[in-house]
């Protein structure tokens, strides 16, 4: 959105500057306009990005009025008409705009909306067509005729993308939980580790396990089982870090890579989550514990060492009894700054 924006605030300031000989209101007063606004939306977006929203629909909002004003004043001839054609031109690039900033369906509505309102305009200077040169009334077939082509090749690219971006989901998630799949797991850990070793930078790893988790789907049924599994992945989701890449390992395992995290810090993580598990009660089975194991990128390590200390691990808090996190070293001490009191709820 912020290159979007750049772009738009250098394209409008070239059109002021080749318009400068023509005395038309609309360019020396809405180009100026244009620029400044655009230039502080772009400061905005950068400095606080969670209004990217509101930007970018105040962004598509002035381009599609200025636009239209364009179209209005080349029907009206109220200046040079060259310069109103190259400029209209920018419809069909705003179209591809859209369907970049606005999910597919949303993009579809306000191109389809955009092309609607350039054909009220068509209509409502339909008396003043006689007035326009042939040769610019032939511009103007191919003006809409591109629009309409635009559109279409648009919404298709965008058909293909969101099939792509649902192949690409359903081949790295895991169908169950939503969360990443064993696959995409090591895909990723094979990247964070080569990033962390060649920049002198660090990796945890938490390897996490249901308590008991045969024994609930034993007594209750599969059904109660994925519910917990869910419930869990959504714990996950929630609570873990923003860079936290978290996956179901398989079974009731569930694997976290924490890249720049220490060993200290991963395991303050995982002892959060435990707060918030035991937080929650599930519907027949009540609360259900973890237990997890945490290892630490080392000096000369592999993927494969990496991941079997953190199983090494798993295995000694499940041996001392469960409901436990187990660092692959002995000198971190319980205490974190975690809060250890949550409101219950319930998960379906």
């Amino acid at each position: 959105m912020r290159a979007t924006l750049g772009i738009a605030a250098l394209g409008s300031t070239a059109a002021y500057w080749v318009s400068i000989a023509q005395y038309s209101w609309l360019y020396h007063v809405t180009l100026p306009f244009l620029l400044m606004a655009w230039l502080i939306l772009s400061v905005v977006v950068w400095q606080v990005p969670r209004t990217y929203p509101i930007i970018k629909n105040i962004y598509l909002g002035t381009t599609i009025l200025y636009l239209l004003l364009c179209l209005n004043g080349f029907f009206e001839q109220s200046t040079a008409q060259p310069l109103f054609l190259a400029f209209s031109l920018w419809f069909p690039v705003q179209y591809m705009v859209i369907y970049v900033l606005y999910p597919s369906q949303t993009a579809h509505r306000l191109a389809l909306g955009l092309l609607v309102l350039s054909l009220f305009s068509l209509v409502v200077h339909l008396g003043t067509l006689s007035r326009i040169d042939p040769s610019q009334m032939a511009w103007l077939i191919h003006f809409y005729v591109a629009s309409v082509v635009t559109i279409m090749m648009s919404r298709y690219v965008i058909l293909i993308k969101d099939k792509y971006v649902l192949a690409y989901r359903e081949a790295n998630s895991d169908a169950l939980t939503g969360l990443y799949n064993r696959r995409y797991l090591e895909d990723q850990l094979n990247e964070v580790v080569s990033f962390a070793v060649r920049y002198d930078k660090t990796v945890s790893l938490l390897l996490l396990d249901l308590d008991h988790f045969k024994q609930i789907n034993d007594l209750f049924g599969h059904a109660t089982g994925d519910i917990i599994l869910k419930g869990f992945a959504e714990v996950l989701h929630l609570h873990l870090p923003k860079n936290a890449i978290a996956g179901r390992w398989g079974g009731e395992e569930f694997l976290v890579i924490l890249p720049e995290m220490d060993l200290h810090r991963a395991w303050q993580v995982a002892e959060f989550i435990h707060v918030v598990m035991r937080s929650i009660k599930f519907k027949k089975v009540g609360s259900v514990t973890i237990s997890v194991g945490v290892s630490e990128l080392a000096p000369l390590d592999s993927i494969q060492s990496l991941i079997q200390r953190a199983d090494q691990a798993l295995y000694q808090a499940k041996a001392a009894g469960r409901n436990k996190t187990m660092p692959q070293l002995q000198d971190i001490q319980r205490g974190s700054s975690y809060p250890h009191n949550r409101p219950a709820k319930t998960l379906n």
